[in-house]
């Protein structure tokens, strides 16, 4: 088993994230310029939450304080509580599914004051003193299931034009399938930890191709990144709980 390192954070450069290792024992980074909205998913046991868990802690040793700000939407309540002790000012925590929905709309409409202000000043892209906001959504099938195409109008809003303005998009999800994982969200998020699924069809949703399905779990992943045509078969680290509070509270 892999385990999350927070050493590799002491050598690496500043906003990458470690995701895992290579089938040739390589450290495998990515960060938030080349892949600025991720999709993870993959069946219950395929190590889908402890994936997503690493990324944000990832986020959170790489990234200086106040650089980023989170909103985390857990329908679950339990699956991203931890990261309720960063505080309000750091971190927007939201459990309901209509609140949910209302906060990706406010996420949009900052996108649009940002994209305003960019215009006003000639900027293509936000510079450093702008913090980044990370969208995460711990599973998105919840919210397709309470409102599908405003969840999704949402979501393809904020994949097309976040990235200019410093707003990124972490989804997950068990549910792969392709009233979920629709065609419109995958096309505009070209990184994706396509990990265990349970059928040949869920793979080819995330994929494009079978394989999925016959991944070991636990980690076990197929990364898809937006800058390489194959994908890289990797092992995710494993963090746990005293890992993750570990960071919270150092943060």
């Amino acid at each position: 088993m892999l385990e999350f390192s927070e050493s590799v954070y002491d050598y690496c450069d500043y906003g990458d994230i470690f995701v895992g290792k290579d089938m040739y024992d390589n450290y495998i980074f990515i960060d938030l310029q080349e892949c600025p909205h991720i999709l993870l998913a993959g069946m219950t046991g395929s190590g889908k939450s402890v994936a997503l868990n690493s990324i944000i802690c990832g986020l959170l040793k790489t990234y200086e304080k106040y650089d980023i700000e989170f909103l985390m939407i857990d329908t679950k309540r339990v699956e991203l509580a931890p990261y309720k002790k960063l505080g309000e000012e750091c971190c927007k925590f939201v459990t309901d599914t209509n609140i949910a929905v209302k906060s990706l709309e406010d996420v949009c409409d900052l996108i649009e004051a940002r994209y305003k202000i960019m215009e006003e000043q000639g900027l293509r892209q936000v510079d450093d003193s702008y913090y980044k906001i990370i969208v995460v959504v711990e599973e998105l099938g919840d919210l397709m299931y309470e409102s599908k195409k405003q969840v999704e109008q949402y979501l393809v809003k904020i994949a097309r034009l976040g990235r200019a303005c410093g707003i990124h998009l972490i989804i997950a999800t068990q549910r792969p399938t392709v009233d979920i994982v629709t065609g419109e969200i995958k096309a505009n998020i070209g990184c994706r930890f396509a990990l265990q699924t349970t059928s040949v069809i869920d793979s080819m949703n995330i994929i494009g191709h079978r394989g999925c399905e016959t991944l070991n779990g636990n980690g076990d992943c197929l990364l898809k990144l937006p800058t390489l045509q194959n994908e890289i078969h990797i092992q995710c680290p494993y963090i746990d709980d005293k890992t993750i509070n570990k960071i919270i509270n150092e943060y």
